[in-house]
């Protein structure tokens, strides 16, 4: 239990700060914070712990970190056309998750066959 309320304090101490830097207008900071290898980090560290395959991790991942990039240059291309920005906003999410559910879906048949 004690190791959940760990992950817990862990995940919710990057989104306060997220929020935090938000508050302040602070968009450097904020996007170092969105931009740290954490993830990596933790996932490599769990990886060790439960014996699971670093490669099929990575290269998900790879996949994913394209599909949210790719969902980011959207949102600024609409931004700098002078789109509203919860038009941007929403359409680059609804491509990203299109993008997830179309990754997942061939995922599982590739794990399937």
């Amino acid at each position: 239990m004690l190791e959940y309320i760990i992950q817990f304090i862990i995940g919710g101490t990057l989104f306060t700060l997220l929020y935090y830097f938000s508050k302040k207008n602070n968009t450097i900071k904020m996007a170092i914070l969105i931009a740290l290898p954490i993830r990596v980090i933790l996932s490599y560290f769990y990886s060790l712990i439960t014996n699971t395959d670093l490669h099929e991790i990575y290269s998900s991942s790879l996949s994913t970190i394209g599909l949210t990039f790719a969902m980011v240059i959207l949102a600024v291309i609409l931004l700098s056309m002078n789109v509203n920005k919860n038009i941007a906003f929403w359409s680059s999410l609804i491509f990203w998750v299109i993008g997830i559910s179309l990754f997942y879906n061939y995922s599982k048949q590739k794990i399937q066959s």
